[in-house]
């Protein structure tokens, strides 16, 4: 008898990636050779890369060749200097920082570290599919939240905080938003943090796109404690062309847990990886 596999329940609600029910239109269109904008694929345009090739080309590099030890601390150590210069006060490169994959794994890594069965995951309506991703993968429950333009896409404090929070365990946010590119200011955050003092909430930004902005727009860690409460996810690939690689910076406990879970997962950056992004 043949053995029938079904999909688990967890990945019967998981949700399509980006776009993915524009997938079968895709399929109709390219046999009409009608020409069509894949917003899914993004390629990040990178004014003159030649200088970092050629410097990768001189360290003689092979590519998928895990990055050693020393070379990850020191791109930490980088990242460290770089990260106490904008907040403003020292950032500890081994308690503080971890390198993860970027993107949606990074996310999921982070649920699959810290959500137990039902614990609620909040997360931005509109926003990327990742973020209940992550919270069903790792079995919990995923909670949307409105983001409104008169509210300056914002989500609205009072509305958030007035309903029951002690099962809410993760509090994901995205500034600059994806798709609206609303930013959020230190007054937001400030107030953010004062209203969820009294709860257990791990505050997790998603900003893949803060290398990319100007003015530099403003972050959590900025805020004084403000490491206590937040957690920041930014990626090397949006703002510099390095897919598979970014990194997180904040509440230490957050980052020992997330730095475990890539790490059981397999996730080892590469040498190339590594140093591309110290350059």
């Amino acid at each position: 008898m043949k053995v029938v596999v079904d999909k688990s329940e967890r990945l019967q609600k998981a949700p399509l990636a980006l776009l993915g029910s524009m997938r079968l239109t895709e399929r109709l269109l390219r046999p009409r050779g009608l020409e069509f904008i894949d917003l899914d694929s993004i390629s990040p345009e990178i004014p003159d890369c030649q200088p970092f090739l050629e410097e990768i080309a001189r360290a003689n590099l092979i590519p998928g060749i895990p990055a050693t030890s020393q070379d990850i601390a020191s791109l930490k150590e980088s990242l460290a200097k770089y990260y106490s210069e904008i907040y403003g006060r020292p950032v500890n490169p081994l308690k503080d920082i971890t390198l993860t994959p970027g993107g949606r794994m990074a996310v999921v890594l982070l649920c699959l570290g810290i959500i137990n069965p039902n614990d609620i995951v909040a997360h931005p309506d509109p926003g990327l599919p990742m973020y209940r991703l992550g919270a069903i993968l790792a079995g919990g429950a995923p909670q949307a939240y409105t983001l409104l333009e008169k509210n300056e896409y914002l989500p609205n404090l009072e509305s958030l905080t007035d309903k029951p929070l002690k099962n809410i365990k993760l509090l994901f946010l995205n500034y600059p938003h994806n798709p609206t590119g609303a930013e959020a200011d230190l007054y937001f955050y400030r107030d953010l943090m004062a209203r969820l003092r009294k709860f257990n909430i791990l505050i997790a930004l998603d900003c893949p796109y803060a290398g990319q902005s100007e003015p530099p727009i403003e972050m959590p860690l900025q805020l004084r404690r403000g490491s206590d409460y937040f957690i920041e996810l930014h990626s090397f690939g949006f703002p510099y062309g390095l897919d598979g690689l970014g990194f997180a910076i904040g509440h230490p406990g957050a980052i020992s847990v997330l730095a475990q879970a890539a790490d059981v997962c397999g996730f080892h950056p590469s040498s190339a990886q590594v140093r591309y992004a110290q350059i």
